[in-house]
């Protein structure tokens, strides 16, 4: 075997690991913006039914005011909602943000990687 050969069965070897590892980056790449479209359907879906909570719980308090009770507002119920939906909406809005994050820079380092083979064939 000739010290061509040799770098030939190198070089085709280093471009098929390159192959195999742009495969995974892009199957990595889809499985995120997969996760990321389902917890933006999450987040928006908890916004929606925060929304339709506090819609009843203003009804409620209406009707507490022209009875002359308590404001609902400093009812314990309302309290504990308030706290469970802005911790759990934050830390969900914070994790699809994350995930954003790492679908661009998966994104630009793949494409970086194409460009580079394309243009240059590397």
């Amino acid at each position: 075997m000739t010290h061509d050969d040799k770098e030939f069965k190198w070089q085709t070897k280093f471009e098929g690991a390159r192959e195999v590892l742009f495969g995974y980056r892009i199957l990595s790449f889809n499985i995120l913006n997969i996760f990321n479209e389902r917890l933006y359907e999450v987040c928006t879906t908890f916004a929606y039914c925060m929304k339709v909570i506090k819609v009843i719980l203003g009804c409620r308090m209406i009707i507490w005011r022209v009875q002359g009770k308590r404001s609902f507002s400093k009812h314990w119920l309302f309290s504990i909602l308030k706290i469970i939906s802005n911790i759990f909406y934050f830390n969900i809005f914070l994790l699809y943000q994350i995930t954003n994050i790492f679908i661009l820079l998966l994104f630009f380092s793949s494409t970086s990687s194409t460009f580079v083979r394309f243009f240059f064939q590397v």
